[in-house]
Parts: C-alpha cells; sequence; structure tokens
C-alpha cells in the first residue's frame, strides 16, 4: 500500500480539503498505516477529508474496518470523511456487504473514469 496526502480545491467552498490517495492494497497489515495518517490528519486544521480509495487492487474486511474506525474518529474530532472507490470493484462489493455507506458519506467513481 501507498499512501500520499494532497490539499485540493473543494468546488464551492472557501476551505480546501485534504485527501489520502491510496495506492495497491488495503490489507490487515496496512491497517497500520492509514491510522498514522489520519491521527496526523486530527492534528491538522482541514475540515473535510477524502479517502481516495479509486486505484485500490485489493482490500480485506481488516481494511474496510479501518475506513470505519477511520471514520469515526474523524467524525468525533468535528471533522468529515467521504470514501471514494470506483464502480465494479472489490471495494464496492466490500461497501455493500457492510453498508458502509449508510452511515458515512461515499462518492462512487465509473469504472471508466
Amino acid at each position: 500500500m501507498s499512501i500520499e496526502g494532497e490539499v485540493f480545491r473543494i468546488a464551492d467552498q472557501e476551505v480546501n480539503g485534504y485527501k489520502l490517495v491510496i495506492t495497491g492494497n488495503l490489507l490487515a497489515e496496512d491497517a497500520g498505516s492509514l491510522r498514522k495518517f489520519i491521527e496526523n490528519c486530527l492534528k491538522s486544521q482541514f475540515t473535510q477529508l477524502y479517502i481516495d480509495a479509486k486505484n485500490i487492487k485489493e482490500v480485506d474486511l481488516t481494511g474496510i474496518n479501518e475506513i470505519i474506525h477511520s471514520s469515526y474518529t474523524l467524525k468525533n474530532a468535528g471533522k468529515e470523511l467521504t470514501f471514494v472507490y470506483r464502480q465494479n470493484s472489490e471495494i464496492e462489493a466490500w461497501v455493500e456487504k457492510t453498508g458502509l455507506d449508510k452511515f458515512m458519506a461515499t462518492a462512487i467513481i465509473s469504472e471508466n473514469s
């Protein structure tokens, strides 16, 4: 797994957002790295955060649970998290299985994007 953070402009908003772009896998052995990134986000001025997972190749339940944990952690700190993933992906299947989209913001990207 690789995680990179980047500041970006949110359309029609005065404040910038912060995006964590995850590539590769999001598996049990990667959960600690994601948690460290989220802990750093807690200390930042950003209130709008995105996890961009559209290029993840493989994910497991621990990886999805870490996304859920991240959402609760950020929400408790007064920050909003949106989870971005690709249509017809392994992540989409996990979102449907877990109902993750029922309790946190998600954005689905076309599989051709």
